[in-house]
């Protein structure tokens, strides 16, 4: 995608971000600490910012970002239901662009059956659901939360037969 990504020091400790899309959406400014020790949460960031370009490039190019200021400033200026429903669809293709369907499926088929022989005959769809997620969630480098909402709230589960014990 010819994008730079850009370390900023102290982005998440100092303003509770971690990145933001600036030049033109050129460019990702991403938390440095995240970026060298928490890998999965950084490809999360990324994929986030890339999804906020997908979704809205336009809207980001003719912003012209450069620096943190004029990045809070255009938040500030949004109103907050719009900006709310912007990062909800911006957390929602992340975790499609991590973990795309038929992979992710497949591997989820994978897991389950020695899980399900684990389990006793009745249990909690929910909870298969978390278990599954934590098993799978290492194979895409993701976090468990991204793993199990992708697969509860995207619907995923009925996928691959978990809402039926």
């Amino acid at each position: 995608m010819r994008l730079n990504i850009i370390p900023f020091p102290q982005l998440r400790k100092d303003f509770s971000i971690d990145g933001f899309l600036a030049f033109a959406a050129r460019a990702i400014y991403v938390d440095q600490d995240q970026m060298l020790r928490n890998e999965n949460r950084y490809r999360f960031t990324l994929a986030h910012e890339v999804a906020h370009l997908i979704l809205r490039s336009k809207v980001y190019e003719e912003a012209r970002i450069k620096t943190l200021p004029e990045y809070l400033a255009f938040q500030d200026a949004v109103d907050p239901d719009v900006r709310d429903a912007h990062e909800w669809q911006a957390l929602n293709l992340a975790g499609r662009i991590l973990l795309p369907k038929g992979p992710f499926i497949a591997a989820c088929e994978k897991k389950l059956a020695p899980l399900r022989r684990k389990l006793p005959a009745k249990y909690e769809p929910r909870t298969l659901c978390g278990i599954l997620a934590n098993r799978v969630a290492p194979t895409f480098k993701v976090s468990y939360q991204t793993a199990e909402t992708r697969l509860w709230g995207d619907g995923l589960c009925t996928n691959v037969g978990i809402t039926k014990p």
